[in-house]
């Protein structure tokens, strides 16, 4: 078994956490309130936005071609998804120039630009992003699974 599988297996109980969360059951069972959405929206905005430039620190520190192109693919993801929240915003009128941050996005952005900081040249600051991206890809993939899974109800 590799090192992140390992890492993974371990972890499972906060992965369960989270598929109990208020906020993923009422994307499951399409019951999601439209106000708990556009907080949502508006908290990851701001986060996409300091991912897209960590990912765009680093891939700056790429000393390998390869790897800055990798880094580049992931700000282009980053990107995208933030464009499909400035239409959402737009739907559904979240002004995401005038929010306050949570202080969990607050402390996990500061984490990682923390990182960068403490590590110039390196791309070691990815340890505390890749994680995030895992969480979010398996989040969505356990979402999609689930029979009760209410796409069209959604916002």
């Amino acid at each position: 078994m590799k090192f992140s599988e390992e890492l993974w297996h371990e972890n499972g109980e906060h992965f369960r956490r989270c598929t109990v969360h208020p906020f993923l059951t009422g994307i499951v069972n399409g019951d999601l309130e439209l106000d708990c959405f556009k907080e949502y929206i508006a908290q990851d905005a701001y986060f996409l936005e300091l991912f897209a430039k960590a990912y765009s620190a680093l891939a700056s520190r790429a000393l390998e071609w390869s790897n800055f192109l990798r880094l580049h693919a992931l700000v282009q993801g980053v990107v995208e998804e933030r464009q499909l929240h400035n239409e959402y915003a737009r739907r559904w009128s979240v002004d995401l120039s005038n929010f306050k941050p949570l202080p969990s996005t607050i402390a996990y952005t500061n984490l990682i630009f923390g990182y960068l900081d403490r590590f110039p040249g390196s791309l070691s600051p990815l340890a505390c992003m890749l994680p995030c991206m895992k969480l979010y890809l398996e989040l969505a993939r356990w979402v999609t699974e689930q029979e009760s899974y209410q796409a069209e109800s959604n916002p």
